[in-house]
């Protein structure tokens, strides 16, 4: 998502400046062209320029010579092998059996809770989103999950509670892995 997007934009910034082309390959589970969807009238205008600025970087497949980007969209890594020949490490797609050859390994998978300080408690998570069941449940019902963060409505004190007396989750971990 955003954090993927994000990172390339600075390794295209550094790439730009440098004297040796660099090449990025980029892997998504999503597939849908374009890959981000913008937002109607985004309020937030830096997550709409990193939207257009990832849509352009997968169709032009860079930005020139000396920024590369290769995007391998609906996939995902089958095997890696950190110890090939030459320093380099070896990707096999998912699926199509591809393998690329890298120098670098960067991780920009998203945000998931570490739920391990409440593992013992009864606490209900969704599955889709590792949030308290009754938030993401409301979340979702109001269109959250990619939707306009900012345009959220607060569904209440109620959508926090669990079956552990007195326990809440707060914050960011109560969306759990819930853009939105």
């Amino acid at each position: 998502g955003a954090s993927a997007i994000t990172f390339i934009s600075s390794l295209r910034q550094a790439a730009l400046a440098a004297p040796n082309p660099t090449t990025v390959h980029w892997i998504t589970r999503r597939s849908s062209s374009p890959l981000y969807t913008r937002v109607k009238d985004d309020p937030l205008p830096q997550r709409d320029a990193l939207s257009v600025l990832a849509n352009d970087l997968v169709e032009k497949g860079g930005d020139g010579e000396q920024f590369v980007l290769r995007h391998y969209g609906g996939t995902g890594i089958e095997a890696l092998d950190s110890e090939v020949e030459g320093g380099m490490a070896s990707i096999t797609l998912a699926g199509s059996g591809q393998i690329i050859k890298v120098d670098k390994i960067i991780s920009a998978t998203g945000y998931r809770p570490d739920n391990s300080l409440y593992s013992e408690l009864q606490v209900h998570e969704c599955y889709a989103t590792s949030g308290p069941m009754k938030l993401a449940a409301a979340l979702m019902a109001a269109g959250g999950g990619g939707g306009d963060c900012l345009a959220q409505v607060a569904p209440g004190k109620d959508t926090l509670r669990s079956p552990e007396p007195n326990f809440y989750i707060l914050g960011m971990k109560s969306y759990g892995r819930g853009s939105a």
